[in-house]
Parts: C-alpha cells; structure tokens; sequence
C-alpha cells in the first residue's frame, strides 16, 4: 500500500494525491499498513484531495483518530460534516468543498422536534444570558424500519 507511486513515476508537485483510505466511520486509531500510509501523505510534494474528510479524522468533532491526513482539499459529499469545521478538523481539512451528489433536500420534512409540555412553554432568551444556565438537551435518533 504505497501512495509514493512506482519508481518509474513517482509523485511530484503537479501531481494531486487523492485521500479515500477510511470514511467517516472510523473509531480507533489506524495501526500497520493503513497508519505507514495515513503517514506518508505528509511527505508528498504535491497536494492532498481528501474524498468527505481526511481519513482518521472524526467526523463529528473534529479530532484526530490517532494520525490523521492532512489535506490541502476536502470534498465533503451528501452534507457538510461538523468535524471538518471544528478543533483539529479545519487545519486537517484545508479548503472544503461541498457536493450534494444531486440529492434534492431542499422539500425534505424535518424528522427532529422538540416534544413534550416544557418544548411549549420555552421562555425567549435574553442575548447576554449564559448558555450554561439553560439545563440540558437528550437527543432521541433513529430510523424507520
């Protein structure tokens, strides 16, 4: 699993790497193989595209799972994922881009609400109030079956 090419075309600066190793359902850090190549985008001359997110980033906060790609690109397919714009995720992410890959959502319902009698009565909040002072929030997720 080398991305340096072969000896008889190695990669220069005007060549693009492409970074899909791992999606965005990566939870331990990379080990062997997959973390030598993981590493050795770091070494490339050339830039790094990274195909949703760079591979071992997650994907919700932003943190790196182990090592982590470094790309000068992102493409983020279908949504834009919040770790690519949080901690470690937007200097792992370069210049994001985004693709909906046609999907119309813009008549799509909204599944979530906020339910229950407390939902009715939320008191409007003042700006310069904390929020520190507003409780909690649970979040119920799922799918039809």
């Amino acid at each position: 699993m080398s991305i340096h090419g072969t000896a008889e075309m190695p990669l220069g600066r005007q060549d693009l790497a492409i970074d899909g190793l791992l999606g965005i359902g990566t939870s331990r850090p990379a080990e062997g193989r997959l973390f030598a190549a993981i590493r050795s985008f770091a070494a490339l001359p050339c830039p790094v595209l990274a195909i949703d997110l760079p591979s071992a980033l997650n994907a919700d906060t932003g943190q790196a799972i182990g090592e982590a790609v470094t790309a000068a690109h992102t493409i983020s397919l279908l949504t834009l994922k919040p770790g690519l714009f949080t901690a470690a995720g937007r200097d792992h992410a370069g210049t994001v881009w985004f693709d909906g890959l046609g999907v119309d959502t813009a008549h799509a319902t909204p599944s979530a609400r906020l339910g229950g009698a407390a939902a009715a009565s939320i008191a409007v909040r003042r700006h310069a109030q904390h929020k520190g002072s507003f409780g909690d929030v649970a979040v119920v997720g799922g799918a039809p079956e």
